[in-house]
């Protein structure tokens, strides 16, 4: 039961991770809002996230998984039905707030969890890429949701079914028996990890990866719109992307090991990089929709494989600390490089040129994945 509650922790954070954006329309005509204000409430959810992934990464350590396990249900599911209830727009961001700290206590409990639950706790990476499979499918749920139950039931009763799904696995998280934590942990030694190389490398790495994986999460429709694909065409190659990133990571828990992880990792940025070229330069559809796929499918190993090898060079007494200073760096990644993008994209160029901050943060990554390739 323990692995299932942690793969259904890492499908709801990747559920909740897109809820705003699935119910991006519905917010701003609910709320009379431009797509700034939107956009402004995927920020505090965000920055939320990230501060508070350093307070559970510790908390984790010191009182156990069903604390944060079960706060993290609670709070996703309070956070949805206040947002489709708001009324006015500083209750959203005020439940955008409880989003983002829902949203990093499953991050923290399930990709925590689930490293030590499966493959004998052996092998973090096949396990992280195995749990993100369904965190990408989880990505996929509210759009397609939405898209079927928002014209036949109304916004906010579509909204209220996300609330009864994240609080299914609650009664589990209450009766589940846990592996114990370490009781001779210290909150005041998790300080130490800000003097680990590793960590610090891995966080590094994990700040270009979230800009880059966030970069294409976020812009491909725009991409794509400029390439003069209709909107439905844009939003389904958004979703093949979804979809090559969830084989991607599939492949990966199949078939990497710990003695491969590193090559494939370093194969994977290197095949990314090229991938950015390709779409800067060029202005055919069918090429971008190849390159989108590459892109899925070259992604999706990488973050798990890079948490991966961060956790297994920390103590197992710290282990939740170092997932909460490495998420932390990843969100605050995936928040400032899409931003770029659209501060750049208004000087007027073809759009297809903006994706250079992209290309550079990934010949950075690259970088600093050969620089680290020995650790």
């Amino acid at each position: 039961m323990t692995a299932v509650l942690a793969i259904t922790s890492i499908y709801s954070l990747g559920m909740i991770g897109t809820v705003i954006g699935a119910f991006k329309l519905e917010l701003a005509r609910s709320l009379d809002i431009d797509n700034a204000r939107v956009g402004g409430l995927i920020s505090v959810m965000t920055f939320t996230s990230m501060v508070v992934s350093l307070v559970l990464g510790v908390l984790v350590d010191t009182i156990g998984y069903r604390p944060v396990a079960a706060s993290g249900f609670v709070l996703a599911a309070i956070s949805v039905y206040m947002l489709v209830s708001a009324r006015k727009y500083g209750s959203a961001v005020f439940a955008c707030f409880i989003m983002g700290t829902g949203w990093m206590s499953l991050m923290t409990f399930g990709n925590n969890l689930i490293t030590r639950v499966l493959f004998d706790g052996l092998n973090p990476s096949a396990a992280l890429n195995f749990g993100h499979v369904f965190g990408a499918l989880g990505a996929l749920t509210p759009p397609l949701v939405i898209g079927l139950f928002v014209r036949r039931f109304g916004f906010r009763h579509t909204g209220n079914f996300f609330t009864v799904l994240l609080l299914i696995p609650l009664p589990f998280v209450l009766f589940t028996v846990f592996p114990d934590i370490h009781s001779r942990f210290v909150p005041a030694q998790a300080l130490v990890l800000l003097s680990n190389p590793a960590v610090i490398i891995f966080s590094c790495a994990l700040f270009c990866y979230g800009g880059i994986e966030s970069s294409f999460s976020s812009w491909i429709t725009t991409y794509a719109n400029s390439l003069k694909f209709t909107d439905r065409a844009a939003n389904i190659t958004l979703s093949i992307f979804w979809l090559s990133l969830m084989g991607g990571r599939l492949a990966a828990a199949m078939y990497v090991s710990p003695l491969t992880e590193t090559a494939v990792l370093i194969t994977c940025i290197i095949i990314v990089v090229l991938v950015l070229v390709i779409l800067v330069k060029n202005e055919h559809k069918g090429i971008a929709t190849a390159a989108v796929i590459v892109a899925g499918f070259t992604l999706g190993p990488m973050f798990p494989i890079i948490a991966g090898k961060a956790v297994a060079k920390v103590d197992p007494l710290f282990r939740g600390s170092a997932f909460g200073v490495i998420f932390a760096a990843g969100v605050l990644g995936g928040s400032t490089i899409p931003a770029l993008i659209g501060i750049h994209s208004r000087s007027g160029k073809h759009f297809r040129k903006s994706l250079v901050i992209p290309l550079a943060v990934a010949c950075t990554l690259c970088a600093i994945l050969m620089s680290a390739r020995h650790m």
